[in-house]
């Protein structure tokens, strides 16, 4: 008997017990099915048609260190955490912060990446509306400044209550961050909040002659920490495999 047909038998053996009162679901032939929002410059598509990103990459480096295939779906932010919990199949995601109703949807496998660094996007001709704060907290706070938010984020905390569409001085939408850049380049907000990693996105792709703008001159550092999730009826053996993975690239060996 093959080791490949060993293993796979020792998996199909997962079927019919119970996990948190739910079916253990093997992963077929070593193949983790993920799922995705467009959300540069995490995911996004390349002119060629193919997926790419820092979480993409990160997720890929992972698997090849598992020794698992990626099945990729892509998804909706608002209904990416209800296909993980309703779906028969078992899904995993991963760049998303800790929430108590994700974490009733889903198991999280390991910590997946640290985001810091808050920075204000605008346009050019807005720039001087920022001349006299220092800070992130003095600019969310500002009443004669309209800032775009994403609905349920806190911002490493900023946003500590943000479950209402419209305020005064703040809108809340359902969407990613290009989403939110959008609100600026469209005149609906004065500035919206971006991570270094997507201040860095947006400056490199922006197109010649664009009105946006990376304000950087605000000293505040905010982490956000993010996660690999999986659903819970992901079988032990895959989620075993998923988080040896994730410890040899905290330990900073092989990756």
């Amino acid at each position: 008997m093959t080791q490949k047909l060993c293993r796979k038998l020792l998996k199909n053996l997962t079927l019919g017990l119970a996990l948190f009162g739910q079916p253990l679901l093997a992963v077929e032939d070593d193949q983790v099915n993920m799922l995705y929002d467009l959300n540069p410059p995490y995911f996004y598509v390349q002119e060629d048609g193919q997926l790419t990103g820092l979480s993409y990459r990160h997720v890929m480096s992972v698997m090849e260190k598992a020794s698992l295939k990626v099945n990729w779906t892509q998804s909706n932010y608002l209904r990416l955490f209800r296909t993980i919990k309703n779906s028969a199949k078992p899904y995993c995601a991963a760049g998303y912060s800790q929430r108590p109703e994700r974490l009733e949807s889903a198991q999280i496998v390991a910590p997946f990446r640290t985001s810091s660094a808050l920075y204000i996007a605008t346009k050019a001709s807005k720039k001087g509306l920022f001349q006299s704060y220092d800070t992130v907290e003095q600019v969310v706070a500002a009443q004669n400044l309209t800032g775009g938010f994403i609905s349920g984020a806190t911002y490493g905390g900023l946003i500590p209550d943000n479950h209402q569409a419209v305020t005064h001085n703040k809108i809340f939408v359902s969407g990613s961050d290009l989403d939110m850049a959008r609100l600026v380049i469209y005149d609906r907000v004065d500035y919206v909040l971006l991570f270094k990693e997507q201040a860095d996105y947006f400056r490199d792709t922006l197109k010649k002659g664009s009105d946006l703008i990376i304000v950087e001159a605000l000293s505040k550092d905010l982490e956000r920490q993010t996660y690999f999730y999986c659903s819970k009826n992901l079988d032990p053996m895959t989620v075993k495999k998923l988080k040896d993975a994730f410890a040899v690239k905290d330990s900073g060996k092989g990756f």
